[in-house]
């Protein structure tokens, strides 16, 4: 226990082991101040930015992005009129300023529209195998970063393995959440190994390892969303039980130093609870909304590999907008990782 001596208040403050302050006036009484949060120092947006463009994690989620976007333009007629739209008038717009012809803008503007939707069928048809063939060099762009990614998904489930087989509490809800992270985990190592025996072998690699790693994807999307449901059933539980634990201890401690007098100590131990109950509070909801979006994530990522092994329906446009919607929800924690100093 250290003390620091304020001399302009006459009172001594006291800072106990677990971060709680207290303040001993000079008549003896105590009282109970309220410790200063934590703040968590954060990069600015323009910092989180590059960090982003030059994580690893963060590359991948961003050629993902466009790959779906690509998928997206060339399965679903109106994104694909809107993105002909877009880059006409882009070029329009620079070969009007190039000419000084502003004033011509508007009126050409007028005309582009109907023009972009009565394409011909062999300008629609270039359109969309040179889109193809983006998303294709931009899924195979992504290989480069998820090379050696199955070490880590291996080595997480063995971790995890050999803490649950060593456990005496391994069993119940927990033991059902561990072992559905150690499928999960180890399913999508698989998937990744598979991956990586593709990206060695280029274009020799026979269809069938190609399905086989969807379907060891597939699997661990599954697993992950029954985790993570586990994790938010239990997550209630577990707090209920920390809360009465806290509870206990605070009644236990709170028999110590009498001569200040019940109320005191008992006010003492109310401001400390109400501080640790909102702290708690914030660090349970954050950990519910992750657990929330990665199962989000993972339902948006199963139709991917469910249309290639043949369990749900080949739509690749629908695909093309889920995957946009999973990358998006993914990338965000990417984001809020490099957003962190010491991230």
């Amino acid at each position: 226990m250290t003390q620091k001596t304020n001399g302009t208040m006459d009172e001594r403050r006291t800072t106990t082991a677990d971060g709680k302050r207290t303040a001993v006036m000079a008549d003896g009484k105590r009282t109970a101040v309220m410790a200063e949060p934590k703040k968590v120092k954060k990069r600015s947006n323009f910092e989180t930015l590059i960090k982003f463009g030059t994580d690893a994690s963060g590359l991948e989620r961003t050629f993902r992005l466009f790959q779906a976007l690509a998928q997206c333009i060339a399965h679903i007629p109106s994104i694909r009129t809107t993105f002909i739209f877009v880059i006409s008038s882009l070029h329009l717009l620079l070969t009007a300023i190039s000419m000084n012809g502003i004033v011509d803008l508007s009126f050409s503007l007028k005309e582009l529209f109907p023009a972009s939707l009565s394409l011909s069928a062999e300008a629609e048809a270039q359109i969309i195998t040179t889109v193809l063939g983006i998303r294709s060099k931009l899924a195979q762009g992504r290989r480069f970063f998820r090379l050696f990614r199955f070490l880590e998904n291996f080595h997480s489930a063995s971790t995890l393995y050999y803490q649950a087989i060593n456990s005496e509490t391994g069993t119940g809800g927990r033991g059902v959440e561990t072992w559905l992270d150690i499928m999960s985990k180890s399913f999508n190592g698989m998937y990744l190994l598979f991956e990586t025996l593709g990206f060695f072998a280029a274009l020799g690699v026979p269809g069938f390892l190609h399905v086989e790693g969807q379907r060891f994807w597939l699997f661990a999307l599954v697993c992950g969303v029954l985790g993570g449901v586990v994790k938010l059933v239990n997550d209630r539980e577990l707090v209920q039980a920390g809360d009465t634990s806290e509870t206990e201890k605070e009644e236990e401690t709170g028999t110590e130093g009498d001569e200040y007098g019940n109320q005191l100590k008992e006010e003492e131990r109310q401001r400390a609870a109400l501080e640790q109950d909102e702290q708690r509070s914030v660090s349970r909801k954050d950990r519910r909304m992750r657990i929330k979006r990665r199962i989000a994530a993972d339902l948006l990522d199963l139709a991917q590999p469910g249309a290639v092994v043949g369990w749900f329906p080949d739509w690749p446009g629908m695909i093309g907008l889920m995957m946009i919607g999973s990358t998006w929800i993914t990338g965000v924690e990417v984001w809020e990782k490099c957003a962190a100093v010491n991230g």
